[in-house]
């Protein structure tokens, strides 16, 4: 409709439509980022580390196909602002990713793959150290602070505290007082729960 529209001659062409495809994708994945970075209602430092290295992983990849030099000279100029803010991470984003059952410790290893791609050479064993000893620390100065109750017998070991007996009694087994019916459809609720 553009190119029928045009009177000047100048048509977007497949080139054009294809240029416009690569820079879609690599603002689409900073706008995902925007976006885990902006949460509100839900915790998101844990994914900022594993976020960076997807948004290098894309200009990576981008710049390495056979692109229009002043695509490639914008993709440039991205990396080199890129690395002016996130060339080491806080030890607060990597605490909270090792936090994270889905990376732990050893997910911290993809930052050799982050400074691989940006050429730089970076001591990240001893960095995923560093922030492993703050993390020890942190649950040592706690463990002082804050000794853990004592949970007497008729509470039972539920993480529940005083739901432990009623859940208990809902139970399927058998041994609870409620009936079959409403012990079968809180079934998934203890489940759940427990």
């Amino acid at each position: 409709m553009y190119n029928e529209s045009r009177m000047d001659g100048r048509f977007i062409t497949n080139n054009h439509w294809s240029l416009a495809k690569i820079i879609h994708d690599v603002l689409e994945t900073f706008d995902n980022a925007t976006h885990i970075f902006s949460y509100v209602y839900e915790p998101s430092i844990h994914m900022v580390i594993l976020v960076c290295i997807k948004i290098i992983c894309t200009i990576k990849q981008t710049s390495q196909a056979n692109l229009d030099p002043s695509v490639k000279n914008l993709l440039d100029n991205m990396k080199v602002k890129w690395c002016a803010y996130f060339t080491e991470f806080p030890s607060i984003y990597a605490i909270a990713a090792i936090l994270d059952p889905g990376v732990k410790l050893e997910g911290l290893t993809l930052l050799t793959f982050y400074y691989d791609q940006l050429g730089f050479n970076f001591d990240v064993p001893y960095y995923v150290n560093k922030c492993k000893i703050i993390l020890e620390r942190l649950c040592e100065d706690y463990g002082a602070v804050i000794q853990p109750q004592t949970v007497g017998s008729s509470m039972g070991t539920s993480r529940f505290g005083i739901l432990g007996p009623v859940l208990k009694k809902q139970q399927p087994d058998g041994s609870g007082s409620s009936s079959s019916s409403s012990s079968s459809s809180n079934i998934g609720i203890v489940e759940y729960l427990t």
